[in-house]
């Protein structure tokens, strides 16, 4: 991950999960894994979309 937009959503999300109580690097690591596993959810119905055609 590099792109300028992620990393906005990476932040977005350590912010929003200190508010809600996650302390630091565990915010980091959660937003880091909410992250990774919505691109493997993309990359996987991508992936189902061009199997089934």
């Amino acid at each position: 991950m590099g792109t300028n937009r992620e990393s906005e959503l990476r932040q977005f999300c350590e912010r929003v999960l200190e508010k809600a109580g996650v302390k630091g690097q565990d915010a980091v690591v959660v937003a880091e894994s909410l992250i990774r596993a919505n691109l493997v959810v993309l990359t996987a119905m991508a992936l189902a979309v061009c199997l089934s055609m």
